[in-house]
Order: structure tokens, then C-alpha cells, then sequence
């Protein structure tokens, strides 16, 4: 049997409640602290340049009272060479000074610091300078305690994260023991790296994360749009298509206000222009929504949007951030024919 090889790190988690905390709240907050742990991979491997297996999260200690979380962060490597890089990028982070326990504990808190203010960008705008400014403090007390500066630390966080939503969602989920308990504050680490959630920025924080999700449009254009089910009496409702290397599973459509449904009556395909609005979600996986929509076509033409991958649409310029880029775009929202329809 092969030799488990492995570090350990524990952090601190300390919430200055006066009333006993519910199982339901502390369960969320360590649902929170197990996926922040777990983002923070990309973030240590940019740091030491040593490539990590896989990152799991342990509880050490839970007291009651004012409430207490110790949780373990365990890295997993792939070989011996590894976990000696890591070792070693770490001490030349952190130098002789500090224990290795540093670099993850300034990781982790950067982390929550981000993560809230992304939450607080989706749902509460208007609180999002406070908590930049919060931000700003956790990243620069990290920062110390890794060795690096500031700008560095912050930018290798907001380039390696690879699910902001998750992050966001959990930095929210920490929170949840200090909320039913007006006053408490939250704190993580020990010694000098030690960071405080005040009452006042855990109050500001929102209880809950919805992303709207982002759209952007492709068109095409002279495309075979095969008819799988049609309802002359409602152009809304009860008409389906599929789009042959476009979308090769049956999609909803609806047919936009100057597209006669007549002329559908009899026809099993058309050739048109077409539309795609798709949507940035949080997973990895393209998936049509059930909808698109026609409308007619005049004789002037759009300009055409480049697709770098027609297969699986991925689009070659968008408004897009770099990271949000490299996500797959999962589900298509809608056709619709731009200004002409053309029946075989």
C-alpha cells in the first residue's frame, strides 16, 4: 500500500456569539470553509509552484459557547518531488520566521475577503465600497504574513479562482454563525495574522447569493433549422426545432412578430438567420435551453460573429473576463431570426 503523501494545516475560526449557535448554522459555516479551502488550490500552487493533488477539509475541534471551529486543510500531492516544491516555495515565501501554516492561513483569508465582496457586488451594490475597503485590510494583513505584496497576493486570488459564484456563495456561508447573535464578530487565524469580520460588516453582508446570469449573442446565418413541432394557432408556445451541428437535441422556439406561422404549415425544415443568446453559468457544461426565437429577415444581412468552436459555440470575443472565458458556456437561451426566413 502506497505511502499517503500529504500536508496539514489548521485554522483557526473563532465567532464571539453569547447565545449557543444552531447545528443548521454551524453545519453551513463549515460547508463555507470547506469550499473556500478547496478554492484555494490554484491560488498555493501559483504561489509555490508545486502541483497539488487534490485538498480536503477536516473538523478539528468545534466548542460551544462563544463557538469555536478548528478545521484541518490536508494537501495531497501526486509524488515526493511535489510536496518537496511546495515545501520549499513556501519557505521562500514566508522565510524562516513563520511556519508554513502562514502561507495557507493568507490564502484562505484572502479568499473570504473576495469572496465578499463579490457577494456584495451581486446583491448589495451600494455596501460594495465598504467592503472593498475590508478587502483591502484582509488582503494587506495576508499579505504580510505570506511574505508578498499586497497587489501580488490579490491578483493571483482574483486569476486562479475558478468558480467565483462558489466563492462568493461561501464567504456568505461562513458568516452564519455570527448572524442570529447581534455584536459578534467573526475571527480567523491566531497571532499576528489574525483578521476580524466585524458586526458591522457581517450585518452589511447579504444572507444570500443569486447571480443573474451573463448573456452575450452569436448569430449564424444560412442555417438549416429542422421542425419538430409547430402550433399554427400560437407563435409563443408549442413549436420546437433542432439546429443540425448547431444544437443536435429538440429546443423550444418561438416565432417573433413578423414571421407568419402559415408559413411554417407543410414544412419540415427552413433555412435562415439565427440568434443565439447563451448564458455564463457556474458549471462546465453547454446544454440548449428550451427557446429561441424567429423573426423575418429584409434583404440588408448582419455581420456575422466569429465562433472559435462552432461545436460546442464558444464564443471568439465577448465581454467576458479572462477566467469566465475559459468556463464553457452551458446553456442557450434563444434563436432568433434575424430578418428573413427562406422555406424549402
Amino acid at each position: 500500500m502506497s505511502q499517503e503523501l500529504s500536508l496539514t494545516f489548521t485554522e483557526n475560526i473563532y465567532y464571539s456569539t453569547k447565545e449557543p449557535v444552531s447545528i443548521k448554522d454551524v453545519i453551513t459555516s463549515l460547508q463555507g470553509w470547506e469550499a473556500i479551502a478547496k478554492q484555494s488550490e490554484g491560488v498555493l500552487q501559483e504561489l509555490t509552484g508545486a502541483n497539488i493533488l487534490d485538498i480536503s477539509v477536516h473538523v478539528a475541534r468545534l466548542e460551544a459557547g462563544s463557538l469555536y471551529e478548528d478545521i484541518v486543510i490536508k494537501l495531497l500531492f501526486g509524488s515526493q518531488e511535489e510536496m518537496d516544491k511546495f515545501l520549499a516555495g513556501a519557505h521562500a515565501k514566508i522565510g524562516n520566521g513563520k511556519m508554513r501554516n502562514a502561507l495557507v492561513g493568507a490564502v484562505v483569508i484572502g479568499l473570504v475577503g473576495y469572496g465578499l465582496v463579490l457577494a456584495t457586488k451581486a446583491m448589495a451594490p451600494s455596501n460594495t465600497s465598504h467592503f472593498e475597503a475590508n478587502n483591502n485590510t484582509i488582503i494587506n494583513i495576508g499579505a504580510g504574513e505570506a511574505n508578498i505584496s499586497p497587489d501580488r497576493l490579490q491578483a493571483i486570488i482574483e486569476s486562479t479562482v475558478t468558480n467565483k459564484k462558489t466563492l462568493a456563495k461561501s464567504s456568505i456561508k461562513t458568516l452564519a454563525p455570527a448572524r442570529a447573535d447581534e455584536g459578534s464578530t467573526m475571527v480567523i487565524g491566531t497571532g499576528g495574522g489574525t483578521v476580524t469580520i466585524p458586526a458591522e460588516t457581517i450585518k452589511k453582508a447579504p444572507t444570500e447569493v443569486v447571480f443573474t446570469p451573463e448573456s452575450y449573442t452569436q448569430d449564424h446565418f444560412d442555417v438549416d433549422v429542422e421542425i419538430r413541432a409547430l402550433d399554427l394557432d400560437n407563435p409563443e408556445k408549442g413549436w420546437a426545432a433542432v439546429i443540425p451541428g448547431l444544437i443536435d437535441r429538440r429546443v423550444n422556439m418561438v416565432l417573433g412578430p413578423n414571421v407568419n406561422p402559415s408559413d411554417f404549415a407543410g414544412k419540415f425544415s427552413v433555412r435562415a438567420d439565427i440568434t443565439i443568446t447563451y448564458q455564463l453559468k457556474s458549471n462546465n457544461y453547454t446544454r440548449p435551453q428550451r427557446r429561441f426565437f424567429f423573426s423575418s429577415r429584409s434583404s440588408t444581412l448582419f455581420n456575422i460573429r466569429t465562433c472559435a468552436n462552432p461545436r460546442t459555440n464558444t464564443p471568439a470575443n465577448n465581454s467576458f473576463s479572462p477566467t469566465d472565458q475559459s468556463s464553457i458556456f452551458t446553456k442557450i437561451n434563444s434563436f432568433t431570426y434575424q430578418k428573413h426566413i427562406s422555406l424549402s
